[in-house]
Parts: C-alpha cells; structure tokens; sequence
C-alpha cells in the first residue's frame, strides 16, 4: 500500500494543479524600455479576462469583446483604478505618471489592453521598481510582472499577493543575465505548463514496457528504455523547436491561440488513451513529433509576452528553448527510473499506467472542451 500511494503522489501533484495550465499570459505586465539617451519608456498591458472580473465588461458573458463593449468600457474608472494600485519607483523613489492613451490587442497567447504611460519621472541612475497592488482582491493567484529592456537585455521581475514591491538593478540588466532570465523562463514554463507535463509523463508511463499483440509486456533492458524514451523526447524537442523558432521570428503564422491550446489538449488526450488502449509503440515517436509541432506554437505564445530585446531577440529565443528542454529532461529523469523500477509490480499496468492515463484523459476532456468552446469546468479545482 505505501507503494501504491508512493506512485500516485506524483500523479495527484501533476493533476490537481491542471486549471492552472497556462495561466501565464494572465495578469498585468509593466513594460519599461531604457532608450539610447536613458529615459525610460513605459506601458501597461492587462488581459481583458482579468478586467473583465474586476469590471465586467463582457455585458453579454459571451467570452469575447465585441467593439460595442470595447467601447463602452469604463476608461475613466478603470486608469484610476491602475493609477491608484500601481506605484512607479526610479532610484527608490516614486515617480507620477499618467495614462495618454490605449488600445485593444492581440499579444502572445491572450486579449489584452495596453495602456501607453506619459510620465516626468527623472532618469533612472540605479534602479527601476514598482509596487503592484492590481487585482489581488479578485484573484489571490494573480501575478503581474515588470519587463525591463536595454540595448540588447531584458531583466523580469514578478508580483505576487505575498510579494508586491519589486525592483530592478540597471546593471544588473546584461546580455548574461539575459541568457540566465530566458532559460529560468523556459524552465519555469514547462514545470507550470501541466498540459505539457503530462503529454511527457504519458510518453514515459509506456516506455518501460513493450507493445506485443495489442498488450504492454515488461521491457528488461534499462539501456533499450533509456533509447526508446530518448527516441520520443528528441522528437518532441526536435518538432517544438521547430514551431518555436519559426513562430517567434514571424517566418510562419501562429494559429488562432484557441486552436493551439485545443489541439495541446487533444494531444494530452490521444497519448493518454494508448496507454490504456495500447495501438502504438515503436510509431509513437512520429505521433510526438506531429503534436509536439503544435506544442512549439504555445511556447512560441508564451516567448511572445516576455518583451524580448529587439538587439537579443535569437539569443533570448535560444536561451528559452534551452530552458525548455532542461526543464523536460529534469522531469524525464526523475520520472524514468522510478517508473522502471516499479514496472514489474503487479499494480503498475492496472493503477500507475492505465488508472493514471484514466485521470489524464478525464482532465484532457474538459480542457478540450474549455479550450474549444470558452467555457469553464475545472474551475472548481
């Protein structure tokens, strides 16, 4: 029993967090540019489902703006709100600013509203701070963020609930730490996409075993599993890299993000499914491959928001497709081991294999669903 639970643990940690799944592009981003004489340019961009909770501006709850509602929206009231909740500090002082203009945008994976900032702030010697107050009294799991920009770096900083005041030191705003920020981005997003997390994990729950005759069979060989578990993660890599690049540098169009993060979600589906009924082995690589070209166009989606600098932008991009496989292969080789470990335990196929793809696919099912068709579902967890 103690080893029952010691493999659903990780199961239960991969799954409950699933509504969170690609959150990241929610929230507010202060977005600051030093220019080549030291002055700083500033704007603000927040999602239209965040403002849409605090002032409900969608009036017929049809999940999208239409440009009656975009111009009926309480401009007036919604700069106070921003003007009052967000505090901008140059050298450890705060600086006013006012709000000149705005407009209604597609950015990276989400609707948002960017606000241009007119400010007499002086120019920052030392650092750039901000104390962020936005939208924590609708969502306590809201995350805001200040981009900094200068000559070919980019240095980011996140506001939590618990962690409202931030700053950035100027020299600390270099090409290194650029590479550093990128990578801890790539990173930190494949540990919180869990959409992504699971495709992997229901790659790997498979790769200890052998398909014979339409039943998983036990594999012996450590060295044959390592093979076949780097066959189907160098596809994966291979595809997205692919997408990612040519989808951050414009040479192709990014699909409509709701058709990338529905396919993501089908993708989380079909992987789980042959876990529990077996179709593929040896041809799974090449089903990788194909779905991990679409999970490209959501990291590409991510990269987007990070306000990349235009002098580094190939270097940011490498940095966070760097940061994107060290994250996977840190998942891969924790999960690996164990599960060839516990391969041959009689509950592994019935509970670890079949009972985890089970859960995986009932939550790939109401992704599908909220993705597809803008509802909620899993909002509850």
């Amino acid at each position: 029993m103690q080893k029952l639970l010691f493999v659903l643990l990780p199961l239960l940690v991969f799954t409950l967090p699933c509504a969170e799944a690609h959150n990241f592009g929610e929230g507010g981003h202060l977005i600051v540019n030093i220019a080549p004489d030291g002055a700083a340019e500033m704007q603000f961009d927040l999602t239209t489902g965040e403002l849409n909770k605090h002032f409900k501006i969608d009036s017929d709850e049809d999940g999208k703006l239409s440009i009656e509602e975009e111009q009926a929206y309480p401009h007036g009231e919604l700069i106070r709100y921003i003007s009052d909740n967000l505090l901008i500090n140059i050298d450890e002082r705060e600086c006013s600013f006012s709000i000149v203009n705005h407009r209604f945008m597609l950015h990276g994976n989400g609707n948002y509203v960017r606000f241009l900032i007119s400010h007499d702030c002086p120019v920052p010697r030392y650092s750039i701070g901000a104390e962020y107050n936005l939208l924590f009294e609708d969502n306590p799991k809201h995350m805001g963020s200040l981009h900094l920009t200068r000559d070919n770096a980019m240095v980011q900083v996140r506001f939590f609930e618990d962690q409202r005041n931030q700053s950035i030191v100027l020299q600390k705003v270099t090409l290194a730490n650029t590479i550093v920020e990128f990578t801890v981005e790539g990173i930190w997003h494949i540990w919180i996409g869990i959409d992504h997390i699971l495709f992997l994990v229901c790659l790997i729950l498979p790769a200890v075993l052998i398909l014979k005759k339409n039943r998983w069979i036990e594999r012996e060989s450590l060295t044959e599993v390592v093979r076949e578990s780097l066959k189907i993660v160098t596809a994966f890599t291979v595809a997205h890299s692919i997408t990612l690049v040519s989808a951050t540098l414009g040479w192709v169009e990014m699909p409509p993000p709701r058709v990338t993060e529905s396919v993501i979600a089908l993708s989380v589906l079909v992987v789980a499914l042959n876990c529990i009924f077996p179709k593929m082995d040896k041809s799974l690589w090449m089903l990788t491959f194909a779905f991990g070209l679409i999970h490209g166009f959501g990291f590409a989606n991510v990269l987007l928001e990070l306000s990349m600098p235009p002098n580094a932008t190939f270097v940011a991009l490498l940095s966070f497709n760097a940061g994107v496989e060290i994250g996977q292969i840190i998942i891969v080789s924790a999960t690996l081991p164990l599960l060839f470990t516990l391969r041959k335990q009689a509950f592994y196929q019935p509970v670890v294999l079949k009972g985890g793809a089970l859960i995986v696919s009932i939550v790939a099912i109401a992704w599908l669903i909220e993705r597809a068709f803008d509802v909620e579902i899993l909002s509850f967890i």
